[in-house]
Order: C-alpha cells, then structure tokens, then sequence
C-alpha cells in the first residue's frame, strides 16, 4: 500500500466534507448495556483466596525438592569433614593406615587359616567316632567268620564252592533274610543264583545247571539234567558236583539225591558212569582248617582240610603245615606249640595256654578265627586263650572266653 501525500490539514478538510453519523439510542440505555457487560466478566468473590491457597501449595511442591538437593551436599560435606577430623585425630598418615590394612589382612588370614585347622581337626574327630561308633555296632565287620551277633532274623546258608584252579571246595556263607513261609531249601535254592563266584574269586558253580526239588516228606531232593549238562566233560568235574553238594546240604534234612535225564532215571557223571542216586552223608567233623588266598587277595578263605583228626592237638599241629596240592597253606605260625591244652567237655570249652616265645598281636586275627573254627569241629562252643602278651585280639577280649563262629566265609549279596 503506497503512502498516503495528504497533510493534516487536508485530512481535516476531508473529514468536515464526510457525512453525519448520529447514535439515536438514549444515553442511558447506552450506560445499562456497558454495566451488565463489566458484572458478567467479573469473577466470584470466594474463589480469590482458593486461588492463592492452590499458588501456595503448587508453590511448595515445586521448591521443596530443590531445598533437599541443596542440603545434601551441605550433609555430605559436614561428613566428610568430619571423617576427615576423626583420621586427623587418631593421626594415622597414609602409610600407617597401609600399614595397618597390611596388618588388618594378616589378622584376618590367620584367624581364616586358624579356623580351618579347627574344621579340619573336628572333622577328624567326628570321622574318629564314627569309625568308633561304626566298630561298636559291627564288631565282625573286618573279620572272615560269621559270628552269632550277626545272625538275629537271618537263615544262614553255606555253599561248598571250587577255588579258581577247581581243586578245593571253599565253604561260602551268606545270610539271608528269614521269610516264614520258605523252608531252608526253598532259601538255598532261590539263593544260588544271586552268588558272586567270579568277583570272589572262584569258579563259576551255581546255580546246578539243572531242575531241582525237595520232597520234604521223604527227604529226597529230585535233580534232572539236560542231555547235554557240563558235568560229564565240563570245567566243573562231577566230583566236584557230588562233593559240593554233599556239604552243601549235609545236616540240612536231605537224605538222598535222586538223578534224571530230562526226565529219565540216571544221569551220566564221567569217571563215576551212570548214577541214578546219592546219599547225603552225615557232616563231617574233626576237620583242621588252613589258609587259601584267592589271587590278588589279602585276606584268606578259611578251609577244611579233607583229612578229619581223632583229637584237636593234630589238627592244630596240621595247621602249622601247607598242603601244596590243594594250594592251601599253615593258619598258625610254625612256632604255635601250646604249653598246655585242656578240654571241658561239660561246659564245651576247650582251655589253650600259649608258650611264651608265641607274639600274639593285631595280625594274629585270622589265626585265631582259624583256632575257633577248629575248634567248633570238635564240639566246643567257646575257646579261652591264656598266656598271651596282649588283651584284646580285634573285638575279641582275651580275658573272656571266645564264642566259635557260625559259620566260615562270610559274604554279602543283599
């Protein structure tokens, strides 16, 4: 828009030459109008001071914040001023405080180091009595024998087992648990197969490679081969077969073996031929027993001689020899030669007093089990050792007299 060339003076001019505007309304109606317009803007008296009291606490809130985060610093500086006071105090310079950390750490170590040794000297100690506490319930544990102790709700079975080099029976005891309703044949026949010949180092016997029952009314027990069983020519002779269960059943309440074929009369057993029966013989007594050391094994098998002695002085006296054949070698030292030797038949106690020369210690523990088997084949119930330099052999009290075991060769297949 161009700007305007006219003066003030024109302008007035050209005004007076426009035409009259006039307001024909009444002055008064003119003030109304303008009065009711200036009511209707103003605000209510009572909201001012809500107003205000809204401003004021607005106000607050927005301030009381920043008030905080002033006095922090301010705190925190007031504590480290004071932290610095109280290290100015004790007067320590940075190096004493080193020193002392050094020190601090030293302490703590050793007091760790203290507290482990503790640890460790009471973990000894608590292995210390549960070894102790384990001897206490189990005296037998590291003994050969199976002891009275150890039989209470047991049914003790002995099976007659080839050695490795299927020379020699060794008697193979377990004790199993007693069930009511099975006889003791029942139990020796569901146990067979659970043996562990191999891993005790013998010869793989049972189960009898046959099918066997018990006619407990005639005391017959009934065994019937296959055609091809392996006694005949096999690993296992049929000596061995007629012997191991000779011992193995003797005073058990078999009479007799009766013999099939796969449901035949007889079977054939090699050098013996034909044999259609066996009679089960009374148990031997009177046996001495030696040492056999299975190979690779520290602890010996207790075994019978086949020889059975009229009195117990020559079977201790067997005892101090081997008997090479059979690989079986002396249970009591060459110098066992017992001053004095007296037998209580009434009681069942039998009264051995050692010569002075005899060293009785810690190592004489299979020995004695040996002494007390043999012993047991003669009849006696209880052995009392005397003269020897030492009270207590294992569990057993040398002051007492001495139970004979149950039974020899203990094992375990539960």
């Amino acid at each position: 828009m161009k700007k305007s060339q006219l003066s003030d003076k024109q302008l007035e001019e050209l005004l007076r030459d426009m035409p009259k505007v006039k307001d024909h309304r009444d002055p008064r109606d003119i003030y109304l109008n303008i009065a009711h317009r200036s009511e209707k803007r103003r605000l209510p008296a009572w909201l001012y001071p809500a107003i205000t009291a809204v401003a004021v606490i607005l106000l607050a809130f927005i301030l009381t914040p920043g008030m905080l985060d002033l006095n922090q610093p301010e705190n925190q500086s007031m504590d480290s001023e004071s932290i610095e006071h109280q290290e100015a105090k004790v007067g320590q310079t940075g190096d004493e405080k080193a020193a002392f950390d050094k020190v601090s750490i030293k302490s703590d170590n050793d007091e760790s180091e203290n507290d482990s040794l503790e640890l460790m000297d009471e973990k000894e100690k608590e292995t210390e009595r549960f070894m102790a506490e384990e001897d206490i319930a189990d005296p037998y544990a590291d003994l050969t024998a199976l002891y009275p102790g150890e039989t209470e709700g047991k049914r003790v079975i002995t099976y007659a087992i080839p050695d490795a080099n299927v020379q020699t029976l060794v008697p193979v005891t377990v004790a199993m648990p007693s069930v009511e309703s099975k006889t003791w044949i029942d139990t020796f026949m569901d146990t067979m197969g659970l043996l562990k010949e191999k891993e005790w180092g013998l010869s793989e016997f049972y189960p009898i490679d046959a099918e066997i029952t018990y006619d407990q009314a005639s005391l017959v027990m009934k065994v019937d081969f296959k055609q091809s069983h392996p006694y005949k020519n096999g690993s296992v002779s049929s000596d061995m077969l007629l012997r191991g269960m000779e011992q193995s059943l003797a005073g058990q309440g078999v009479a007799k073996l009766t013999f099939t074929t796969e449901g035949k009369p007889g079977v054939d057993l090699g050098n013996f031929g034909n044999i259609e029966e066996h009679k089960i013989p009374q148990q031997k007594r009177g046996r001495a027993f030696l040492f056999l050391y299975p190979k690779g094994a520290d602890q010996p098998y207790l075994v019978p001689t086949k020889e059975a002695f009229n009195s117990i002085e020559p079977a201790f006296e067997q005892m101090t020899k081997s008997v090479a054949s059979l690989n079986l070698r002396p249970s009591l030292p060459q110098n066992f030669e017992p001053a004095k030797i007296e037998a209580d038949q009434e009681n069942k106690v039998i009264k051995i007093n050692l010569n002075d020369g005899m060293e009785v210690n810690d190592g004489f523990k299979p020995a004695l089990e040996a002494i007390l088997l043999t012993a047991k084949e003669f009849g006696f119930q209880e052995v009392k050792i005397d003269g020897a330099n030492t009270k207590q052999v294992g569990p057993f009290n040398l002051d007492e007299t001495i139970p004979v075991p149950v039974a020899p060769n203990k094992k375990n297949i539960e």
